[in-house]
């Protein structure tokens, strides 16, 4: 937890510096900022293109669902825990962070030595972040190196 003065709003403002929310071997393929409104809630063109964080209406014109299975009552039950505690603290602007793993682009490569079994494994990408913005950056250091 950090804090700063913030002089001319006469108080102290806390925060907290995260390295990353998507504690996960899977590549992160697409983010989505959830706040439960529609209003303004459209990533531009140029954050689509780049690989950035995607918002609401997004979410709807990608026609996406996601299945928890057994684990909905749970996690329902955590975002109801969270937006309470926000709210008591009287934090008016939160959102929920999701990372979808598309699992139709996992790379798969046969292991070697075992061509009579034909067996494969999914190669996970273990270079630290995995977000789309991360990707960005490295593939434009590469470019400048």
């Amino acid at each position: 937890m950090h804090r700063v003065k913030m002089y001319h709003l006469r108080r102290k403002v806390h925060f907290v510096i995260m390295s990353s929310v998507f504690n996960t071997i899977e590549e992160i393929h697409s983010i989505y900022d959830l706040k439960g409104s529609l209003s303004g809630r459209n990533a531009t063109e140029k954050e689509k293109a780049s690989g950035g964080v995607l918002k609401d209406q997004d979410l709807l014109d990608d026609n996406r669902k996601f299945k928890l299975g057994s684990k909905k009552d749970a996690f329902m039950e955590q975002l109801k825990k969270d937006a309470y505690f926000l709210a008591e603290l009287n934090i008016m602007d939160y959102s929920l962070l999701i990372g979808t793993h598309d699992r139709t682009k996992r790379i798969i490569e046969p292991i070697e030595g075992d061509d009579e079994n034909n067996t494969s494994h999914v190669v996970h990408n273990q270079t630290g972040s995995n977000t789309p913005f991360r990707r960005i950056q490295k593939e434009k250091e590469k470019n400048i190196k």
